[in-house]
């Protein structure tokens, strides 16, 4: 899809640290279907991702956009991430509050929304501490992510690409925030060295 490489390329053109291409950026449509009774679409919509140089769609912290007859958004964030990752950026929010609800008000201010729809009853273990309504939902929710819905108007037009790259430079913040949390608890310790001790 032209889209994910002219996305690309203004991502470079601006140094902003996302990539990709139409070979790696987009989710694939549907399963073989060739020898299944159930002929139905695996998926009705489209998705495209843009994600860290050296890193793979499944990463933490990229860019994405939904394409469906339902809605369309442009969004950014920690979807389905390892549990230490998680764990890594709600120590960050609870360490730099300020810092966080800085970057989400960034995101904010281009009309962007913070997603904490998908989120635990009660903080998680290790975070019952935290009782601060500005950060509680961050806190508990298991995916972080901000959003802003498109039009089927915007999705056809001619503007769509510089929405995406305006959307991504207010974005950016808030996934710089998950990266540097993510960087500095360092990879998670490999115990497959001590089996059979």
């Amino acid at each position: 899809m032209a889209v994910a490489e002219q996305v690309a390329a203004a991502y470079a053109s601006l140094d902003l640290p996302l990539s990709g291409d139409a070979k790696r950026s987009l989710f694939r449509l549907n399963r073989d279907v060739r020898f299944s009774k159930d002929k139905s679409p695996y998926k009705t919509h489209a998705g495209i991702v843009w994600m860290r140089p050296g890193y793979k769609k499944e990463s933490a912290g990229v860019t994405y956009l939904h394409l469906a007859d339902e809605g369309c958004f442009v969004g950014a964030g920690f979807w389905h991430v390892e549990r230490e990752e998680l764990d890594a950026i709600r120590e960050a929010i609870r360490v730099d509050p300020a810092g966080f609800t800085a970057a989400v008000a960034h995101a904010e201010s281009a009309g962007l929304a913070l997603d904490t729809s998908d989120g635990l009853v009660r903080a998680p273990r290790g975070f019952e501490d935290i009782t601060d309504p500005a950060i509680l939902p961050a806190i508990k929710a298991r995916n972080l992510l901000v959003t802003a819905r498109l039009t089927k108007r915007d999705v056809g037009s001619a503007t769509l690409v510089p929405r995406i790259v305006e959307l991504t430079q207010a974005m950016l913040p808030f996934l710089q925030f998950g990266w540097n949390a993510i960087a500095e608890a360092g990879p998670p310790p490999d115990w497959s060295r001590l089996q059979g001790r």
